[in-house]
């Protein structure tokens, strides 16, 4: 006697090799999910490093006198007056996770997003080599596991 229908091997072969195709595909678009959060993620540090980068050479242009640091060493903090400039001194300072600029010591003014914490900041000035050389301040920041340098002359 013949029936039409599966047996139940082929019922349970058919079963499994669907869970590991299913398995696959889940296992494969958690993998592309958490790959498109990581980019975003490093896109969004690199936006932030860019930015801050950008307002401390604002700072540091037009520069008349770097009050802090002074000498070697490394600072936490930078303070400037610039030419023709009304609320001098401008400050920066990283403080609870936010790199700060505060003009004529008044109340700082956060520069990047409470989105992406800035874990440390360092400032280090760097001393003219000869009388037609200018002043420097080397610029180092921290977010995550991320450091980002850069270097700025006075003139």
């Amino acid at each position: 006697m013949k029936k039409g229908g599966f047996t139940l091997i082929e019922t349970i072969l058919y079963i499994g090799l669907l869970s590991l195709i299913l398995g696959g595909i889940l296992s494969a678009s958690y993998y592309l999910i958490e790959s498109s959060g990581r980019q975003s993620q490093s896109i969004l540090v690199d936006e932030e490093l860019n930015f801050l980068f950008k307002k401390i050479d604002w700072v540091l242009s037009s520069v008349s006198s770097i009050d802090a640091p002074l000498g070697p060493g490394v600072s936490t903090k930078l303070i400037v007056r610039k030419y023709n400039f009304s609320t001098n001194p401008l400050t920066l300072v990283a403080k609870d996770g936010l790199l700060t600029l505060s003009r004529s010591n008044k109340e700082a003014i956060p520069l990047n997003s409470e989105s992406v914490k800035v874990d440390s900041v360092s400032f280090s000035y760097i001393s003219p080599t000869s009388s037609d050389s200018p002043p420097g301040i080397q610029v180092v920041i921290q977010i995550g596991s991320r450091f980002a340098t850069s270097t700025y002359y006075v003139r």
